[in-house]
């Protein structure tokens, strides 16, 4: 029977890689018009808000750093969190940082033997989030006023430590292990321009994501089935369309001009959970460490929790003259933002760094 079952869902992939090949050599022009707009919204979202918290949190997971600052507030991460103070500044950090942060910075600490799989897998639920540069300058810009950034960010950080409460109190996160702490390492040039290296790796593998998933999601746009289905929807069809994009690729919150109040609880939920896309990424960066299940369950519990937060929230932050339609200041801005100067500088980084990374070896060999 279980034979049968991995047959089957063996035959589906190819199916859908059939599918998907057929529609990238047929369709060339939607394909072309997909990856130019899926390289625009990395370009002028992914890589500013992202690419810097990568490379510092890489230098801190590199070096002894997170050891020393988390000292004074272990005793009360283990009581009220259940987690040590490393992993406490980690799920700090990775809340408002961006969402492939708090998994690299825990992958780290697998690797060094400081934390157990079962930690890493149910940590990898918790350390997770859009981060602020990212909620407003994307997510955020469809809404009238700073209040929806706000918002989502108080919500999603509310829901994530609920759960790690939670999680902490009835489950009890922390194991006590032998941690090895002669594998952190010294602060030094080498470290340094290792992890941010690694960010730039990183960051272009993300986005290579995000644009093949955006020629995905416009390849079921195009189908007929799927519009079919969709325009029994009525008016509210091309609202559905939009948050299915959200779903499946969180930065299409990018895609949105126009958008009601009520819709935030909504946009605030897909934020928590991260997308299909997101899931993926973080499982690029994490490999094959640990299982992706745990990660995925606590993040469906994270965006319900969210999308009720915020609804609760609104009531708080929003007056009724506050809800009318409109787009923000912000999202202009970052329309006008030049792509070219953000390749430029990703590439000069590269090209320096491994100009750097050749000079250490020749000195060192000489």
């Amino acid at each position: 029977m279980k034979k049968k079952k991995k047959y089957v869902f063996e035959t589906i992939k190819i199916l859908i890689l059939i599918f998907v090949a057929f529609y990238i050599l047929s369709s060339t022009i939607e394909v072309k018009k997909s990856v130019f707009d899926g390289l625009q919204r990395c370009i002028q979202t992914i890589i500013p808000s992202l690419y810097a918290v990568m490379a510092l949190s890489g230098i801190i997971a590199r070096s002894c750093i997170l050891e020393k600052i988390s000292s004074p507030i272990d005793t009360f991460s283990r009581k009220i969190f259940g987690m040590n103070g490393n992993v406490f500044i980690i799920f700090i950090m990775s809340m408002v940082s961006g969402y492939p942060v708090g998994v690299k910075m825990l992958s780290e600490m697998y690797e060094k033997g400081n934390i157990t799989k079962k930690q890493c897998e149910l940590y990898s639920g918790l350390c997770y989030g859009a981060g602020p540069a990212f909620i407003t300058g994307c997510a955020a810009s469809s809404f009238t006023g700073n209040y929806a950034g706000k918002i989502i960010l108080i919500s999603n950080i509310c829901a994530n430590t609920l759960i790690a409460i939670f999680l902490g109190k009835f489950i009890g996160m922390e194991e006590k292990i032998n941690c090895r702490p002669e594998n952190s390492k010294a602060l030094n040039v080498n470290e340094i321009c290792s992890s941010i290296s690694d960010a730039g790796h990183n960051i272009l593998t993300m986005c290579g994501m995000i644009i093949f998933f955006n020629v995905i999601i416009d390849m079921l746009d195009n189908s007929r089935i799927y519009t079919q289905a969709l325009s029994n929807l009525n008016e509210n069809s091309d609202l559905a369309r939009k948050i299915i994009r959200c779903i499946f690729d969180i930065s299409s919150a990018a895609d949105f001009t126009k958008l009601e109040i009520n819709m935030l609880p909504i946009i605030s939920g897909c934020i928590a959970f991260g997308g299909i896309c997101v899931i993926f990424q973080v499982k690029m960066i994490a490999g094959n460490k640990f299982s992706m299940k745990k990660m995925i369950f606590l993040r469906l519990i994270a965006a319900a929790m969210s999308i009720i937060i915020s609804e609760v929230l609104i009531h708080f932050f929003v007056d009724e003259s506050q809800c009318a339609v409109s787009v923000s200041v912000f999202s202009q801005r970052i329309a006008a933002v030049q792509p070219s100067a953000s390749l430029v500088i990703l590439l000069m980084t590269f090209i320096l760094f491994n100009e750097t990374e050749n000079l250490f070896k020749t000195l060192k060999n000489s």
